[in-house]
């Protein structure tokens, strides 16, 4: 049997091929890729989704668990890409861009389609700390303004998760209550229409629309070129953002159904097992980039670029590269993927690649007589 999953930072849900095509084993997300798949008839072919930000550990992590399970791992793939499989309109080519906003991060695609259906990014954007978990947090700080309270972290917290339960009711009412105790005991109760929230996260929806424009221009593409506008993730379902995202691309954009992640993930697999290329020619959504003796970047890998991709640099004697993703010019702004450490001797050249997968090797050989020079990960 044929499976695809959907990784996310909340859970698990697991898909597989049926007759009639892709379905999802659970509506419900499960805490583990095993659960997941409880469903399934038994260990088979798989292609994992994962979230386009997800760190280069973590990636690997979830391909050794389901080996572990006994499932042959035909690819890892960004979430965003794989809900654009499952919902593309069939038969349909041009422009597309996906969506994706989580609880505490931001992914968005420029695709192309081709009339194979094949899926190609051109342009690809990813930041943390722009999500769901971040509005409620700008709602959160807004209240403490509003009632006079002294900002620390238990009452910060406190008030945090009163307004992301208070986000999910918004989106099914125009106006709920913030009902909460506070860790001092004092208790809160005020009411929290669409309007004053969509005020409140509006500095957010603005970052947003520039990330948004960032990748369009790397694509070489206008708003008006785009063809169709899907949305993925819990967060981009909400109404304030299905109106931001309309207005934004001037169209009425595609929600996709919880799951569909998994259904692509599922179709991809079912592609690969039979021989057939893949479906799915994935970017880099952050840039690749070294720590200079000065602390700066020295970019390896270019956001947007295509993989299977390699970057490479001559080194001598001992040294220990420090590898980040990000788009900041320096180090302590950016993430740190992990420091390689090896000896160059007189000379080596180094090869930093990214997969087929997304995940990042390095590499070394000498200069002299190309034989291999060993290399020590340690990880972040």
């Amino acid at each position: 049997m044929i499976h695809g999953v959907e990784l996310g930072r909340l859970g698990c849900r697991g898909a597989q091929l049926g007759p009639e095509g892709p379905v999802l084993l659970s509506e419900a997300l499960s805490p583990t890729l095993a659960a997941a798949l409880a469903g399934a008839p038994g260990p088979g072919p798989i292609v994992i989704a994962v979230p386009g930000t997800l760190e280069d550990a973590h990636r690997r992590q979830v391909r050794a668990e389901a080996e572990a399970l006994g499932h042959t791992v035909l690819r890892v793939v960004s979430a965003p890409l794989a809900a654009a499989l499952a919902c593309a309109p069939p038969g349909k080519a041009g422009h597309f861009v996906v969506f994706d906003l989580g609880e505490d991060a931001f992914d968005f695609r420029v695709v192309a389609v081709d009339d194979a259906g094949v899926i190609e990014v051109r342009g690809a954007v990813a930041e943390g700390a722009v999500g769901g978990v971040a509005m409620d947090r700008a709602v959160a700080r807004l209240l403490l303004a509003e009632l006079g309270l002294r900002s620390e972290q238990a009452t910060m917290q406190a008030l945090t998760a009163a307004a992301g339960v208070a986000r999910a009711a918004l989106a099914h009412h125009f106006s709920v209550p913030i009902d909460c105790t506070l860790p001092s005991g004092r208790h809160i109760e005020v009411r929290l229409n669409r309007h004053r929230f969509a005020h409140c996260v509006q500095p957010l929806l603005d970052r947003l629309a520039r990330l948004c424009h960032d990748a369009l221009e790397e694509a070489g593409l206008r708003t008006d070129e785009i063809d169709e506008v899907i949305l993925v993730g819990d967060g981009a379902r909400a109404p304030w953002v299905r109106m931001f995202v309309g207005e934004l691309f001037q169209r009425v954009p595609v929600p996709t159904p919880p799951g569909a992640p998994a259904l692509g993930a599922a179709l991809l697999a079912e592609r690969l097992w039979a021989g057939a290329p893949p479906a799915l020619l994935d970017g880099l959504c952050m840039t690749l980039g070294l720590e200079a003796d000065d602390g700066y970047i020295e970019w390896l890998l270019r956001r947007g670029a295509p993989f299977p991709a390699s970057a490479t640099r001559q080194c001598e004697g001992e040294v220990a590269l420090k590898v980040y993703q990000g788009e900041r010019t320096k180090a302590d702004e950016c993430r740190l993927v992990g420091t390689y450490h090896l000896d160059a001797g007189e000379g080596a050249q180094v090869t930093f690649l990214v997969d087929a997968d997304g995940l990042i090797e390095v590499q070394a050989r000498r200069r002299g007589d190309g034989q291999p020079v060993p290399v020590r990960v340690e990880p972040p």
